[in-house]
């Protein structure tokens, strides 16, 4: 099997901290974040970093928003695959969506198949098809299972 990149085991470490997370983000910073990003044409780097806060506050249909704005509005990015490999990862772990999920998946590894995400979305694949979260994916992976 191919190694597992880094930002799957990032994901999977946040993934802890994320699901976990019982502290709701301020209403006031929450406001001022839909704000800005109405009134401000975003840059790409700041499109992702308003997913990440979205993510890391559970807002995952604003997350999942913000890596669709990116897709859109910058088609020639060398960050597109992981816009789409994060909306996927999102869709899969958090909303419960994977058939939505494995489009994402199948794009970055037809896409972009040179993409540092490849096995990434391979083993994303791979757990959706078994049924699986991630977590349980990728420690019956590491245990030999």
């Amino acid at each position: 099997m191919k190694s597992i990149n880094g930002i799957t085991i990032l994901i999977l470490a946040a993934a802890g901290v994320i699901g976990c997370s019982s502290e709701p983000q301020s209403q006031q910073t929450q406001q001022t974040e839909q704000t800005q990003s109405q009134v401000q044409p975003q840059t790409e780097k700041a499109l992702f970093d308003l997913a990440t806060k979205a993510e890391i506050a559970n807002r995952f249909e604003d997350a999942i928003g913000y890596y669709d704005q990116i897709i859109a509005e910058y088609p020639d990015s060398p960050g597109l695959d992981k816009a789409l490999f994060m909306a996927g990862y999102i869709k899969y772990e958090y909303k419960k969506e994977p058939k939505q999920a494995l489009e994402n998946f199948n794009k970055v590894i037809e896409e972009y198949p040179n993409s540092d995400l490849v096995d990434d979305a391979e083993f994303m694949i791979k757990a959706i098809n078994s049924g699986k979260d991630a977590l349980t994916t990728f420690e019956e992976t590491s245990s030999g299972n």
